[in-house]
């Protein structure tokens, strides 16, 4: 009860010094400036935050397009393997046509090795040389 009565009278007191037009600094007037000061303080870090992330989206950016570069990068390797490849398929094949060539040569020799026994032969059996 005693709570109860002295929470009255200050009430009371408060009412009192109101009507008179005094001004009286309560509890709640001396905590509002504190709390302002903290939130002063919230919002300057959350302006450092919203900068950080700032810069995070531009790392990200920069990490995006050297992403793109490397990729173009290796897109071009890989046309000039292709390329490559191709003229590695033509090399074969131009071998291919070299020893198909040899191969005829080495028949053609054949033939006129075959043409020459025959020669010496038909030779030795005349009488006129």
């Amino acid at each position: 009860m005693s709570r109860l009565a002295s929470a009255l009278a200050s009430a009371l007191a408060s009412l009192s010094d109101l009507a008179t037009g005094q001004v009286v600094e309560t509890r709640e007037s001396s905590t509002c400036k504190p709390a302002m000061g903290s939130n002063d303080g919230a919002m300057d870090s959350n302006d450092g935050a919203m900068e950080s992330n700032d810069g995070a989206m531009e790392s990200n950016g920069g990490a995006m397009e050297s992403n793109a570069g490397a990729m173009e990068s290796n897109d071009g390797a890989m046309e000039s393997n292709d390329g490559a490849m191709e003229s590695n398929d033509g090399a074969m094949e131009s071998n291919d046509g070299a020893m198909e060539s040899n191969d005829s040569a080495m028949e053609s020799n054949d033939g006129a090795i075959e043409s020459n026994d025959g020669a010496m032969e038909s030779s030795n059996g005349c009488d006129c040389c």
